[in-house]
């Protein structure tokens, strides 16, 4: 029985390090943080320092979805023309009744201000899926900067004719 040589787990090496880390970690960080405690105390007979103002960051405003749908609604109707001539009279032409198109395209932007997705809701019992696709394809990508911002959903109603 003398001779037996206790020999050490590695489960048991795993835990012991462990507990030395903690160890070292708690000693290090009880003594930084009464350096900081010490080094925080007022000298006695030094002027008193003044309070530091709190840096905020300056507020924005929240865009605006009326102002950045009233943008876009005058950006939509001065392509309206070239949409009627492109979109609008190819198909109508042919037609032997009066059509009424009507749709609604939702716009969204990212914190520039630049157009993220764009989509379309139409009434497709009046008119065919033509005319959409068409306008779809003429509107170009919006930017409007800080207006937009952030903005999602924002609605556009075109209608023809």
């Amino acid at each position: 029985m003398a001779n037996k040589r206790y020999v050490l787990s590695t489960p048991v090496a795993i835990l012991l390090a462990g507990g030395l880390i903690a160890l070292g970690l708690y000693i290090g960080v009880r003594e930084r943080t009464s350096r900081l405690a010490a080094a925080a105390q007022p000298v006695v007979g030094a002027p008193p320092q003044p309070a530091r103002p709190q840096l905020q960051p300056p507020r924005r405003s929240r865009p605006s979805r009326t102002t950045t749908a009233a943008r876009l609604k005058e950006a939509v109707a001065a392509l309206r023309p070239t949409m009627r001539e492109k979109c609008w009279l190819p198909v109508t032409k042919d037609a032997s009744a009066p059509l009424h198109w009507s749709a609604t395209f939702t716009f969204s932007f990212d914190a520039a201000g630049k157009q993220l997705s764009r989509g379309v809701r139409e009434r497709r019992s009046s008119s065919p899926v033509a005319i959409a696709n068409c306008v779809g394809a003429l509107l170009p990508p919006f930017s409007l900067g800080a207006d937009a911002a952030g903005l999602s959903n924002v609605a556009v109603d075109i209608t023809f004719p």
